[in-house]
């Protein structure tokens, strides 16, 4: 069992443990550490770029050791009193990019007066053109309409509960899905989504303009992370979203898929993350995103933190520490 927690190039399947297994595995993981990578082997014709908010302090105090970084920038972010967010340039996975983020990350932490634990967020652009087609698009919409609520969860880092600003700059929208997909699956294109669900939700499509389209700013945003500047919590977000799109090009269940879907509609119960930990889920969602015991490992590490149920925002809970090489 040891040898899930050293190796991307090992599989193994929730599905198929038995309970011994299973628990045994979750009570190891208890000690796991996530770990910094180098490279986490994403096919290179994926791109992303990261947008990362903080508080305390101007953007203009970041702007000039932030833009020695090729194509980086720190701009004003309108809805802090005092504070800004650093975006990057086009990103794919290689050990250079990794290093400049980590590099970026380090720079805004020791910046004096900077924090991230109150409003800002965690945000990851990935190129739409990696989905290809229109129905791997509805594939991605069924499975974060289904396992929304484990990605909030992992979602808040090592935290046991989202930012106080979830709700008004990232907002679950589950429900809306589950009402919407019947609608959305008989159009033939993207016109609607990026109108329908931008800006202030959890996934953003607002920029979205093609499925095959590498130029411009055609991206899938997701909002839904806290605001953090640990490079390995940075990594796994990262890492996580892309994998998250690739899977919806698999041959997935869709019948079960729509038949979760349709409890979400028919029991109007948006399935954020404010609910319990759903272990099981969490593992199901594992099965079906991540390809390597490594993924799923700091996945289920990042979203079970320290067992706790989920708490409200009024008070920041953290976790003990479960990242290295940060």
């Amino acid at each position: 069992m040891d040898k899930i927690f050293l190796s991307d190039k090992d599989n193994f399947n929730f599905s198929e443990m038995n309970a011994y297994d299973k628990q045994l595995y979750l009570s190891t993981l208890k000690n796991y550490l996530i770990e910094y990578r180098d490279s986490l082997g994403i096919n290179p014709n994926n791109t992303f770029g990261i947008e990362v908010e903080y508080e305390g302090v101007s953007h203009e105090k970041l702007i000039e050791p932030i833009t020695y970084y090729t194509g980086w920038n720190s701009i004003i972010e309108k809805g802090f009193e005092v504070g800004g967010e650093v975006v990057s340039p086009v990103l794919i996975d290689n050990p250079m990019n990794w290093k400049d983020i980590k590099d970026i990350l380090n720079i805004i932490k020791n910046t004096e007066g900077t924090y991230a634990t109150s409003d800002a967020g965690a945000h990851v652009h990935v190129g739409a053109h990696l989905l290809k087609e229109y129905n791997n698009l509805i594939n991605f919409l069924l499975l974060y309409t289904v396992y929304e609520g484990v990605l909030y969860r992992f979602g808040y880092m090592d935290r046991l509960n989202p930012r106080k600003t979830i709700i008004s700059c990232a907002s679950p929208i589950s429900i809306e899905l589950a009402n919407d997909l019947e609608t959305i699956m008989g159009k033939k294109t993207v016109r609607g989504i990026n109108t329908r669900y931008e800006r202030f939700f959890g996934v953003n499509f607002r920029n979205l303009s093609s499925l095959k389209n590498r130029k411009g700013k055609n991206t899938i945003e997701f909002r839904f992370g806290n605001g953090t500047f640990d490079p390995v919590l940075w990594q796994n977000y990262i890492n996580t979203c892309i994998k998250l799109l690739e899977a919806s090009k698999k041959d997935l269940d869709i019948d079960r898929l729509l038949y979760l879907v349709y409890r979400i509609k028919e029991n109007r119960i948006n399935n954020a993350g404010i609910d319990k930990l759903n272990i099981d889920q969490a593992m199901e969602f594992c099965d079906i995103i991540f390809d390597s015991a490594l993924d799923k490992t700091n996945f289920m590490r990042q979203y079970i933190k320290d067992g706790e149920e989920t708490v409200d925002s009024s008070n920041q809970m953290y976790s003990r520490r479960f990242t290295r090489g940060a």
